[in-house]
């Protein structure tokens, strides 16, 4: 892969956008800390939607990681313009 073709494609992975559902919180504090606990997991999630073979993953997939290669964007809001039930799916992208 050219060094163009590296640049166009970070820059692609970083326009797409996930969204997660967290629960209602009553404050900020409550939650940053539930996203803090959450990120972990959400780096494996991240990276393995970004590349399959965990060889090119850190090693380290902590929140720190989380911080260096990802942020978060929270809305107070979600309104669903689809009629019928959300599905659900972890945080692996495994059904529950």
């Amino acid at each position: 892969m050219s060094n163009h073709d590296a640049h166009r494609d970070l820059k692609d992975l970083y326009e797409i956008r996930n969204c997660f559902l967290i629960p209602a919180s009553f404050g900020d504090d409550e939650e940053r800390r539930f996203i803090a606990d959450q990120k972990p997991e959400l780096l494996v999630a991240e990276l393995d939607f970004w590349e399959e073979n965990e060889t090119y993953w850190p090693t380290e997939r902590t929140a720190e990681q989380f911080d260096y290669y990802f942020s978060v964007e929270t809305f107070p809001v979600l309104i669903d313009l689809v009629q019928g039930a959300l599905a659900r799916e972890n945080v692996e992208g495994n059904p529950e």
